[in-house]
């Protein structure tokens, strides 16, 4: 392969990269949402959405260490598609929630955080 062809096959890696990122901690936040919205419904399922998105978003973080510096931000440009998902799922109104994302990049990360 010449140099043109690997600098794409990078480039398209590290897009494939960031776009599952973006979607296990869209999924993580969504989940801790209704944890904390839903109490009465938390289980299993919900604790091992959010438990397999966290070990994800750890090994692409692992693989791909360039992407930490874009978490926060990809938190934040997040958190409105997880509260809609939240709003379809629970069908509470979006005033219900926070306007901005209540958890912090280390919560949404860290292994034994949940709510409440």
């Amino acid at each position: 392969m010449d140099p043109i062809h690997i600098a794409e096959e990078l480039e398209d890696m590290n897009k494939r990269e960031r776009r599952a990122l973006e979607s296990y901690l869209r999924n993580v936040i969504l989940h801790l949402l209704k944890w904390t919205y839903q109490p009465n419904f938390r289980g299993n399922s919900w604790r091992q959405s959010i438990r397999n998105g966290r070990i994800a978003i750890a090994k692409i973080l692992r693989d791909s260490p360039s992407l930490k510096k874009e978490v926060a931000s990809f938190i934040q440009d997040e958190y409105e598609a997880a509260v809609a998902d939240a709003v379809d799922e629970i069908g509470l109104e979006r005033k219900t929630f926070p306007a901005s994302n209540p958890f912090s990049e280390q919560q949404i990360c860290d292994k034994a955080f949940f709510p409440n």
